[in-house]
């Protein structure tokens, strides 16, 4: 484990995830609109991470790191949402969205 800016421990699994965060914001940011969903994730990510009140569920964490993987091996394709297709990084997105953020949460 490693110890974030933040004093947040990491684990291995999550370090694929975050050493990948900065590059995706960058490259996010030039096409803003088609990536919505990504960067509701990448702050609902943060926004847990961040919370010193309340403890991140694993689960949660385990499949951010599939989904931003999923997401850049793709080549960051914007249209892993579109219409009905099934595609790796659709599919770790919405298993991400069906999982509980906190340890505490019903």
């Amino acid at each position: 484990m490693l110890l974030s800016p933040v004093g947040v421990l990491l684990d291995q699994r999550e370090l694929f995830g975050l050493e990948h965060i900065s590059y995706l914001n960058s490259s996010i940011s030039l096409t803003f609109p088609a990536h919505i969903e990504t960067i509701r994730m990448l702050n609902t990510h943060a926004e847990i991470r961040a919370n010193i009140k309340r403890i991140g569920n694993e689960e949660f964490y385990t499949k951010f790191t599939e989904f931003t993987k999923a997401f850049l091996e793709s080549e960051q394709n914007v249209t892993y949402l579109t219409g009905d297709c099934v595609n790796p990084t659709r599919t770790a997105y919405e298993s991400l969205l069906k999982c509980k953020k906190y340890v505490d949460d019903p």
